[in-house]
């Protein structure tokens, strides 16, 4: 086994040399949006972009999706929903109301860790830590919300392990780092 070990990490290094460095990549969801990171890929989604870390052994995703807002909305700035969640209380109510599953019987449940306000891409969001519990599996799962433009933000933040580990969490501290949101 060890062998074998060692002949697949000699690939992944031989790949990662062969491929050389990655070079600064500027996204953008123009009029809401752009990232400039360094070893990501952009994907569609059904309502925004997954961004992949390309060389990521625990394969980081980060989803960003943007929903208009109704007129009827409560807030319809980011100003108008930070200033909704002044209080912890306000924002653990939020959080809970989100993470609330839509049916009665869903056969999954979300357990709230924590919840912080903090400034992203230049913007003020609800940051979300909780877990995703179905039967016997667990899996963390950090969600950031905001409003901006009329639309509703979403950024979640996917692992395979679903744990953030030391590399994951460096890349994702760059990416945020590289999000900046259009005033």
């Amino acid at each position: 086994m060890k062998g074998r070990a060692a002949a697949v990490w000699a690939a992944v290094l031989a790949a990662c040399i062969a491929v050389g460095p990655a070079r600064a990549e500027t996204f953008s969801s123009p009029g809401l949006y752009s990232v400039t990171v360094d070893g990501w890929t952009r994907a569609p989604t059904a309502d925004g972009f997954a961004y992949r870390c390309a060389s990521c052994i625990d394969q980081l995703e980060i989803e960003i999706v943007h929903l208009p807002l109704s007129p009827q909305a409560a807030w319809h700035t980011t100003d108008d929903f930070i200033a909704a969640l002044d209080t912890k209380e306000k924002q653990k109510a939020f959080a809970e109301n989100y993470l609330r599953p839509t049916r009665p019987d869903a056969p999954y449940k979300l357990e709230l860790y924590h919840v912080a306000l903090a400034e992203i891409g230049g913007i003020g969001m609800l940051v979300i830590s909780s877990k995703f519990i179905m039967d016997q599996v667990t899996i963390p799962d950090i969600t950031m919300l905001t409003v901006h433009k009329g639309q509703f933000i979403r950024l979640r933040i996917h692992t395979k392990s679903g744990a953030l580990g030391a590399e994951a969490n460096t890349l994702l501290e760059a990416f945020l780092k590289g999000l900046s949101f259009e005033k």
